[in-house]
């Protein structure tokens, strides 16, 4: 009978001990709201800009290009900023900011009003809306012959 106590009182303190090791709850339950595991954001350019030094000459006072999301659309979607700095002054020509949702994964996007012959950097963020820290940029020269 001692004995059967004894292992009763021993599975009892091994039983809390293993509960007290245990995670904590998140709280709540019910999925989610909680950390997000997402990956991190990949875009290209398309029609590829090439080097990030070597200018894309255009021929008139607009460009059109695609950002392309290479990798899985947050859930939430993202939130894009393209601008156009002037090189010589760092005056921005053109601030455009685009929202898309998560079906989205080919953003249009035009410059407009180029100055000829001035060298400006086209700059592009793109920002997940579930993930603030999952964000990328990208930066290109861009002249108007």
């Amino acid at each position: 009978m001692k004995t059967l106590i004894r292992s009763v009182v021993v599975l009892f303190f091994f039983a809390l001990a293993i509960a007290a090791c245990s995670k904590p709850s998140s709280g709540g339950g019910g999925g989610g709201g909680g950390s997000t595991t997402e990956e991190n954001l990949v875009i290209a350019i398309d029609p590829d800009p090439g080097s990030s030094t070597t200018p894309v000459k255009v021929t008139g006072a607009t460009y059109n290009f695609n950002i392309v999301i290479k990798s899985a659309v947050p859930a939430r979607g993202v939130d894009v900023k393209v601008k156009f700095t002037r090189d010589l002054n760092g005056n921005i020509i053109a601030p455009n900011d685009y929202t898309f949702d998560p079906s989205t994964t080919s953003i249009p996007v035009t410059i407009s009003n180029i100055p000829a012959g001035e060298i400006g950097t086209v700059t592009i963020t793109v920002t997940s809306k579930s993930k603030p820290t999952n964000t990328v940029t990208q930066t290109f020269k861009l002249v108007k012959k």
